[in-house]
């Protein structure tokens, strides 16, 4: 599809993407991309959603530009792992024990 064009779409229900397990972990923390603004809370899924190889390589191929910017591929769209400093984690299930990670 081009810019500013549209498609219909039929009727779409997001949840069946998601595992049948839906407890998950949340924190706060920021964009991933400069300026790295404090402004996101990052959700991690206790059962990975699993995609297969042809679904990520389909994935890899969008395209993605800022008004006036020339499109580049949506990849490397990540930071290194960042330390916990005095965030929170919390969870939608009841932990089992307590752990501490940097």
């Amino acid at each position: 599809m081009q810019e500013d064009t549209w498609a219909a779409v039929g009727p779409f229900e997001p949840s069946c993407l998601l595992p049948t397990c839906r407890d998950y972990w949340t924190y706060p923390g920021s964009l991933t991309t400069p300026p790295l603004t404090e402004s996101v809370t990052w959700i991690i899924l206790k059962k990975p959603i699993e995609v297969a190889a042809s679904q990520l390589a389909e994935f890899r191929t969008l395209l993605f530009s800022a008004l006036g910017e020339e499109e580049r591929m949506m990849v490397n769209n990540y930071r290194p792992l960042q330390p916990l400093m005095n965030r929170k984690v919390r969870s939608s299930f009841q932990a089992t024990e307590e752990r501490t990670t940097s």
